[in-house]
């Protein structure tokens, strides 16, 4: 475990980041800074808005957010940062939730994240083979809001029902608990964990799936996803998604529209879903397709920027 002298590396990070934010804001005569994750990074700006009258946009993720419900001293900053900023972003209605806890006055304004992997050409063509084993794909850090274990435990109710492989992606620190888990669980044959992957790889990965998994929940320190941009991804690639109904989450999956949501740490409804729509290959065509056009609609990076500028010109006009 982190010595708690760990924590003391923040104080270096912040004074060095507001004297270099007041520098460059001063050198390139800014009329607006953008700040991610409000705590600690909006300390930074408040020297310049006091000196030079900048505008600050601070857009919230989530994380600083849990954070803030775990330590009174967290929240305080948190608040201050807020209210001084001129206008508040949020990645998705929940985390928007989640500031109106802790500054009531405010309204944020939600500006979502588009995919960060591209479908490519062959976006929904069939690269497996119809006689393969169905695949589950899970992509995302493996730490504990990310639900992997009740995953994991659903698959031995779907095995008994159908053959399935299921395959995790990604690195994190309860990899090698869950990978000990499938082993408990006897199923160690049926799940692939690849580590990390490349972007090509991941999308190739996508395209071969048959369902994208999603089974996040809300971890000891209250935090859980707060938009899901796997899901956009999945999404994008035509693929019917089954996940958790938390956090951000529903912003993307629709229930019963553009994918399946299920209650968090439920193993038994995730494998209900998951034969329902194995069972079903039209009704997950449906999902995948009308999934693939509420992305293109609302995930749309250039529909997502056209929001992220307005904010920006506004800010800066006034």
């Amino acid at each position: 475990m982190r010595s708690p002298l760990f924590k003391l590396l923040a104080i270096p990070y912040i004074l060095a980041g507001i004297v270099a934010v007041l520098w460059l804001t001063w050198r390139h005569r800014l009329d607006v800074l953008h700040i991610h994750w409000p705590f600690p990074h909006g300390l930074m700006a408040l020297l310049p808005a006091l000196c030079f009258g900048t505008r600050v946009v601070s857009t919230c993720h989530g994380a600083e957010l849990a954070m803030g419900r775990n330590s009174v001293l967290v929240r305080a900053i948190l608040a201050c940062c807020l209210k001084w900023s001129d206008v508040t972003c949020t990645n998705s209605s929940h985390t928007a939730d989640e500031v109106r806890k802790i500054v009531p006055k405010i309204d944020p304004i939600v500006v979502p994240y588009g995919a960060t992997v591209s479908a490519g050409k062959t976006l929904g063509a069939p690269l497996r083979d119809d006689a393969a084993v169905p695949t589950l794909l899970f992509c995302g850090r493996l730490i504990q809001r990310k639900g992997i274990d009740y995953l994991l435990k659903a698959l031995p109710m779907v095995l008994a029902k159908r053959p399935v492989r299921l395959v995790i992606t990604g690195e994190g620190d309860r990899k090698a608990e869950w990978m000990q888990m499938a082993t408990d669980l006897g199923i160690e044959d049926q799940v692939a964990f690849l580590g990390f992957v490349s972007s090509e790889r991941l999308n190739e990965l996508y395209q071969t799936c048959d369902l994208y998994v999603h089974p996040a929940i809300f971890d000891d320190n209250g935090d859980t996803e707060g938009l899901g941009v796997v899901l956009v991804e999945a999404l994008a690639h035509r693929k019917p998604v089954i996940a958790s109904r938390v956090g951000g989450i529903v912003d993307v999956i629709k229930d019963g529209i553009t994918g399946t949501l299920v209650p968090e740490k439920d193993s038994r409804a995730l494998a209900e879903a998951i034969d329902d729509l194995l069972g079903d290959p039209d009704r997950a065509r449906q999902l995948g397709e009308a999934g693939f056009a509420y992305a293109q609609s609302h995930f749309d990076w250039n529909r997502i920027t056209d929001l992220q500028l307005g904010v920006y010109q506004e800010r800066a006009a006034a």
